[in-house]
């Protein structure tokens, strides 16, 4: 067992060693360079009932407030005032059998003035709404961390309501 170990170790320096000089391969595909430390964040429209994904752009300065350690997956909102960092990826419709759950960072652009987060969610083709409410107890940041399932897969709409501000997003529901 020590053998098949030093050896695995062995080939692994080599090809790291390998990999760090020598020329590039010109048939090896091109590793893109990151374009900023900020994660992207992606942007969702309702479009045909899709969730469709719309492209990237920069996470808002606003978002740096909730801290490190965000996951990759980040929807922004329709008016942009909210960004939902998905820590529950793939959000499933309940219940889940994975030992995971739906948590959803709302991070918000505009101050919760001690205010709760109201999300009420509709699936995109009608039906019954799902609601979930969270108080403003959590920091760093204006921040919502919340649990949203919903009964049934597919694009579900979100109305957000906080302080006074509103704003909407769309989210894809796995089964």
């Amino acid at each position: 067992m020590r053998r098949v170990i030093a050896l695995t170790s062995a080939v692994c320096l080599a090809l790291a060693v390998a990999a760090c000089t020598g020329e590039p391969d010109a048939d090896a595909p091109a590793t893109p360079a990151p374009t900023s430390a900020a994660p992207a964040v992606l942007t969702m429209i309702r479009a045909n009932s899709t969730c469709e994904h719309v492209g990237t752009t920069p996470a808002p300065v606003w978002v740096d407030d909730a801290g490190p350690g965000l996951p990759a997956t980040q929807v922004r909102s329709a008016k942009g005032d909210v960004v939902a960092a998905i820590f529950g990826e793939p959000l499933r419709a309940a219940p889940r059998d994975d030992g995971r759950n739906n948590k959803i960072l709302f991070i918000v652009g505009k101050p919760r003035n001690g205010e709760p987060l109201r999300v009420t969610a509709t699936p995109a083709g009608g039906g019954a709404a799902t609601t979930a409410t969270q108080e403003a107890n959590s920091g760093p940041g204006e921040i919502y961390p919340t649990i949203v399932d919903v009964p049934a897969p597919g694009c579900w709409h979100l109305d957000l309501s906080w302080a006074g501000n509103t704003d909407s997003m769309d989210l894809l529901y796995a089964p």
